[in-house]
């Protein structure tokens, strides 16, 4: 009996200090010296105002195109005051006929999306 008790004592003993060594796989396996496209993980920063040769003025930050619509704004044809409320009232109209066959499709879209 007291031999088996030794032979376990080393045993765990032995896996213990293997297990506990400084050559960890896990750790080494995670740090390759290649890496595949580096650009994917490592972005290359560029400043906003810096130099740039392939641009017209030689600066990263171009101004808009011409015509372009900033974000989260759209242009109305119309004044955002009472007049402009009233003369869109009286020329805009609704592009669907008013018809049995739009009432049932608009239904159906209605509860689809919003109900």
């Amino acid at each position: 009996m007291r031999r088996y008790f030794k032979l376990f004592l080393y045993t765990f003993a032995t896996v213990l200090l293997v297990s506990c060594g400084s050559d960890n796989t896990a750790d080494t396996a995670s740090n390759r010296s290649v890496q595949y496209f580096p650009n994917m993980y490592e972005s290359v920063g560029y400043e906003t105002y810096q130099e740039g040769e392939i641009f017209p003025d030689n600066v990263e930050a171009q101004k808009p195109v011409e015509g372009s619509v900033s974000r989260g704004w759209l242009p109305y044809d119309y004044e955002d005051n009472n007049e402009g409320y009233a003369s869109a009232k009286a020329n805009l109209q609704n592009p669907l006929p008013y018809t049995e066959e739009n009432l049932t499709n608009g239904e159906a879209l209605y509860n689809i999306y919003c109900a």
